[in-house]
């Protein structure tokens, strides 16, 4: 009898930590999917939905140093983007397109951000405060390019900037899967059998014959009653954007051809085994629990990006996105515009972005 349970317990021990080899191997398959994809010159749109907005974006990367990048809102065109080895070419499509890629447009000129304008100026001399008086002034609808422009790329580490920019999000598209296939609790293949699966975290369409998917399995929160009453480090602990995040990564033959994503507060509600709703009072006090799931998830919102942002950290800002690859191992040439007009960008910083792919 006692042998008889021994065998038992290894046997299940074993399944366990085949489990979790499955998983891992899971999570190491897309890592080296990404990797792989961003080795190869490419093509790819790019879409993002938010706040009753839609911003896409359609892309050509020829190798680190020659790119092309075609950013809408809305359905209309926006701005574009082109680095050439040393050469760095923009254009703004329309006096709107400024701020939502990082500058501002005045009296029909471009400016940089810069803390003194970020919230707007009343005249082109208010906006080149703290922006240094060689800010040049950038007419839309006109190609301008800087042959040294993009030489400055190669001596410093992408920059950072805030998300929105469809050049900069579409440019850094791959980066940002690969940051959240690491902050999720676990990936999974796509497997609806499954008894781990989950249908309410499933808003994607199942995958195409010969395509592998791969979910990106948010974690959960603790039951109330293994965080105790009266924890000071609660208010801290408020869930953050992979805990709202849902994404589907499609792969064929080892490399990346889609990536659907949802950040949304609602599906976890909804999801008994997240634990949000039976902890909805621990982060958004006074939120009654017979409130409809959508008045909940508002409030619940509001009340966690406060919390957020008071700890330093990125608030959720619900969207979906979607991120199609239609060539890999081949894209168009790079070129740049032949009637642009040559002018020194050097005053708007790094603006330009350089790829720096994995090894």
């Amino acid at each position: 009898m006692r042998r008889l349970a021994a065998a038992l317990l290894m046997l299940l021990a074993g399944g366990l930590l085949s489990g979790c080899a499955r998983v891992a191997q899971d999570r190491d398959h897309v890592l080296s999917a990404i990797d792989g994809t961003e080795r190869l010159s490419r093509s790819y749109t790019y879409a993002v939905s938010a706040d009753g907005h839609s911003v896409s974006a359609t892309a050509v990367i020829a190798d680190d140093f020659r790119y092309r990048v075609d950013a809408s809102r809305d359905g209309h065109p926006v701005a574009s983007e082109i680095v050439d080895d040393d050469a760095l070419a923009l254009r703004f499509d329309s006096d709107g397109a400024l701020s939502a890629t990082g500058y501002t447009m005045l009296g029909g000129s471009a400016v940089p951000q810069s803390p003194a304008n970020h919230g707007g100026a009343s005249s082109a001399t208010d906006a080149n405060v703290g922006a240094g008086s060689a800010a040049p002034q950038l007419p839309a609808n006109r190609w301008l390019v800087d042959p040294k422009g993009a030489a400055s790329l190669a001596q410093q580490p992408p920059p950072t900037r805030s998300s929105g920019d469809p050049l900069a999000d579409s440019l850094g598209a791959l980066e940002y899967v690969r940051a959240a296939v690491i902050q999720a609790q676990t990936v999974r293949r796509y497997n609806p059998q499954s008894e781990s699966y989950r249908p309410k975290l499933d808003p994607f369409p199942a995958p195409a014959a010969g395509i592998i998917r791969y979910d990106l399995v948010p974690q959960d929160l603790p039951p109330r009653e293994q965080v105790g009453t009266g924890n000071i480090g609660l208010a801290n602990r408020a869930p953050g954007v992979p805990f709202f995040r849902l994404m589907a990564i499609y792969v064929e033959h080892g490399l990346v051809r889609e990536v659907r994503e949802q950040i949304a507060v609602e599906p976890r509600l909804l999801d008994s085994e997240s634990n949000l709703a039976a902890r909805l009072g621990d982060f958004a006090p006074g939120v009654p629990s017979s409130a409809p799931v959508e008045r909940q998830g508002r409030l619940l919102l509001a009340a966690v990006n406060r919390q957020l942002r008071h700890g330093g950290q990125a608030p959720v800002e619900p969207r979906t996105m979607h991120l199609t690859f239609t060539t890999l191992g081949s894209a168009a040439p790079i070129a740049l515009p032949q009637d642009a007009t040559p002018t020194d960008l050097s005053a708007l910083g790094v603006h330009g972005l350089l790829l720096y792919e994995m090894s």
